[in-house]
Formats: C-alpha cells, structure tokens, sequence
C-alpha cells in the first residue's frame, strides 16, 4: 500500500476515500513475473462521499469507504491477469 486516506475537493466539505497500491506477482520466491500499480483518487465517481460530520458520527463510514476503494481497487489491478 502506497497510500490511503480521505480527502475533499474543491473547498467541499464531502470527503472521499483515496488509495495507491502495487500489487506483485512472485515466483519461486524472488522473480517478479507480474507488478502493477493502481490508484483512485477522491475525485471518483465510483466512491461514496461523506460529509466531515458524518465521518466524525459514524467511525465505521471510515472503514465502508476503505473496503470500497479497496474492492473497486482490487478489480482493476487483478483485471490486467485476465487471458
């Protein structure tokens, strides 16, 4: 993981998840055969906002937004494996 977090846009007060990740794939234990890095920023459209008050009211709208970024993120990197 490169990077995470939340991040407005614009003066907004709508936060976004945002996340950087490389993803290797190894054989034998030290040959990289396959890497690739991916990103979303907090200007998606494919993320959830939420406002900084609701953030601060319900912790676990932190943690939805992570598995969010995190499973939109995952399936564009794994995308480029596919035949």
């Amino acid at each position: 993981m490169n990077l995470f977090g939340a991040s407005g846009f614009l003066g907004g007060n709508e936060r976004r998840p945002m996340l950087n990740v490389t993803a290797s794939l190894i054989a034998g234990g030290t040959s990289v055969v396959w890497k690739k890095t991916g990103f979303i920023t907090n200007l998606s459209s494919s993320t959830t906002a939420y406002t900084c008050d609701q953030l601060g009211e319900n912790p676990q709208l932190t943690v939805k937004s992570l598995e969010q970024v995190s499973a939109l993120l995952s399936r564009q990197i794994l995308s480029d494996l596919k035949p």
